[in-house]
């Protein structure tokens, strides 16, 4: 769990952040000057050492930092040489026997795709030089396994599917789930009460990848009931990948179960709106657990304090609004996307009033009205 408390100030952090930029440009530049021969490899250790700070730290932080960094950069040489003797051999098995019609081939004057150097982005170098030290264990092993399931996330998937205690849970939401990402909560709650099976097909041209046949979610999470339903189907599926997880996800749960009991079931959405950003949150970062609260202060404000302020008179309001005829049309009709389960707004921010399309309740959705079943 991250410790708010020991955060460095943001001109700290910026700081930091661009003297890591500058060690990146001096060391690239040091191996660029090597791939033009400018330099022998000899030089470009040396200067490589001098650029890279750490080398005389009493720190062992600070020495495996510098050593990884150092390493990189030596890699990044030794690359060079290895596509130099490549390319010579190439060239003399190429001037050999050679045709006509293969010295005009266009492949073989296609220049030899460059391959990406992850080790010169500069947020990879930032971390080298100052690690984070505010991660826990067990958060870290969960970054391991995230970067490793990034790696070839179909790959994992099919493992996955492979697994004798695989619980159920909707296809779509476990790539979120190998991935970090957020899950909705309406597809989980959907799939469970499901008697079809997910036909949904994915199909590749090229670059551009096709999915037909997703269909919105049957059912939306709505009630305290619901979402427990739906988080226990979750829980098991996470910790199923993520097994040190299992408390930092147990301790969020009793979060949210404390704010369901604090209001009546008329804020219940509001609840849920919070546990939905608070995960989406969640997952778009890498340095935050769902128990780390104070990172999510601007969205309790949000969801549950702006809630709460004369939220309780919500119905009274909407009452009044619709028969005393003033005039306005902010509340003329249900708003459709509430009814989807797509409205970002609270019922006082919203165009439209977050009622039942079907028989103008309040209390659920226009797919769970008994009316229309």
């Amino acid at each position: 769990m991250s410790q708010a408390g020991n955060s460095p100030p943001p001109e700290n952090n910026a700081a930091q952040t661009e003297a890591a930029n500058a060690i990146s440009r001096a060391a690239l530049e040091i191996t660029e000057n090597y791939r033009q021969g400018a330099i022998t490899k000899a030089h470009a250790f040396l200067q490589l050492r001098s650029a890279i700070p750490g080398a005389d730290s009493n720190d062992e932080a600070a020495q495996v930092a510098y050593r990884e960094a150092l390493g990189t950069y030596i890699e990044i040489l030794d690359g060079h040489d290895r596509f130099r003797a490549n390319a010579a051999a190439n060239g003399r098995v190429g001037g050999v026997g050679r045709s006509h019609s293969d010295a005009g081939s266009d492949d073989e004057e296609r220049p030899p795709r460059r391959k990406i150097n992850a080790a010169a982005f500069p947020w990879v170098i930032d971390e080298l030089l100052n690690p984070p030290v505010d991660i826990s264990p067990a958060h870290r092993q969960t970054l391991a396994a995230i970067e490793n399931h990034s790696r070839d996330p179909k790959q994992a998937k099919a493992s996955l599917y492979n697994a004798a205690r695989l619980p159920q849970f909707p296809d779509s939401e476990w790539s979120h789930v190998l991935l970090g990402h957020a899950v909705d909560l309406n597809h989980v709650l959907s799939a469970m009460y499901s008697v079809s099976v997910d036909e949904r097909q994915t199909e590749k041209l090229g670059k551009l990848e096709i999915t037909v046949g997703a269909t919105k979610p049957a059912k939306t999470v709505e009630t305290h009931g619901q979402w427990v339903i739906s988080w226990g189907s979750y829980v098991e599926a996470v910790t199923f990948v993520f097994s040190e997880r299992a408390y930092e996800l147990r301790e969020y749960g009793k979060h949210i179960t404390q704010l369901f009991a604090s209001f009546g079931e008329n804020l219940h959405p509001k609840v849920i709106n919070y546990d939905r950003a608070v995960r989406i949150r969640a997952g778009q970062r890498r340095d935050i657990l769902l128990t780390d609260f104070a990172k999510f202060s601007d969205l309790h404000v949000l969801w549950i304090l702006g809630a709460g302020a004369g939220a309780s008179s919500t119905e009274g309001k909407h009452r009044t609004s619709t028969s005393s005829g003033s005039g306005s049309r902010r509340k003329d009709g249900p708003c459709r996307r509430w009814n989807d389960g797509r409205c970002v707004n609270s019922n006082e921010g919203c165009e439209y009033s977050h009622i039942c399309s079907s028989c103008r309740s309040n209390a659920h959705r226009a797919p769970n009205c008994p009316k229309s079943k």
